[in-house]
């Protein structure tokens, strides 16, 4: 998966960053502004966010930049950038480990300090640790601190290259395009694009499309 961090970085640079209108580049955090835009989209992404939790969450980071900003430039303290972000509220551990995967993985590139990042698990990273590698992580609203989310991403990094689990959150890409969702009968639309999958050469599911 390490060798697809490239195209992950152009798709998301399209997917989140041009759309936002701010730079896939340091700029991003050095200006408040950006910033918090793109604090904004990574929030907007939980479904169903009550407008409350937006409102106090988009207030939360905005009051927090300038330690946001030390932390993840100047001390490059990782442990205490996922204080600071899971402590906002309504952020769970999804959307605090996608707003630090964003930070640190795709805008700063840092691949000592994405080594010490969550894998955000959401219901397409879910689905294919459970269909591809028969697999069973813990359920998407689990709390960061409880002890079969800590002991999942555990397991995550002992079986990762280089230590670096990051590159498993590919698997929400893998879930959105080569492998959705399909209900029992195939009833909705649904579809497995198996031949041009990136895992399809240890793929374990039993339902595979030619």
């Amino acid at each position: 998966m390490k060798e697809k961090a490239p195209f992950m970085r152009a798709f998301m640079k399209n997917y989140i960053f041009e759309q936002i209108k701010v730079p896939l580049s340091i700029e991003s955090i050095e200006k408040k502004e950006s910033y918090e835009k793109i604090i904004e989209f990574c929030l907007n992404t939980r479904r169903r966010i009550r407008n409350e939790h937006l409102e106090s969450g988009k207030k939360y980071f905005s009051d927090n930049y300038a330690l946001f900003r030390e932390l993840l430039l100047v001390k490059k303290d990782v442990i205490q950038l996922q204080q600071l972000v899971y402590k906002a509220e309504g952020v769970g551990q999804k959307i605090g480990s996608f707003i630090l995967v964003v930070f640190i993985h795709y805008i700063l590139q840092d691949n000592e300090m994405s080594k010490q990042l969550n894998v955000p698990l959401d219901t397409h990273v879910i689905r294919i640790f459970e269909e591809a590698f028969n697999e069973k992580p813990p359920n998407v609203g689990y709390k960061i601190d409880a002890k079969e989310y800590r002991d999942f991403q555990g397991k995550l990094k002992e079986n990762s290259a280089d230590g670096n689990t990051i590159y498993f959150d590919y698997f929400w890409f893998i879930g959105k395009v080569f492998h959705t969702k399909i209900n029992p009968g195939r009833n909705n639309k649904g579809y497995r694009l198996c031949s041009m999958c990136w895992i399809k050469d240890v793929c374990q599911s039993n339902d595979k499309w030619e």
